[in-house]
């Protein structure tokens, strides 16, 4: 019983942490983006 509830958890634990590092990856991901678009659209203006 208890070892089904700690595998719960455990699960539950893992799947935050998952999204946590895939948000700060995509964050990230989308910064560099806007960063580079951001570069091409100043650069094709000038």
């Amino acid at each position: 019983m208890s070892q089904a509830a700690t595998y719960q958890q455990l699960r539950m634990n893992m799947q935050c942490l998952l999204v946590g590092v895939l948000g700060d990856a995509s964050d990230a991901a989308l910064n560099t983006t806007n960063r580079f678009f951001g570069d091409m659209i100043g650069f094709s203006n000038h």
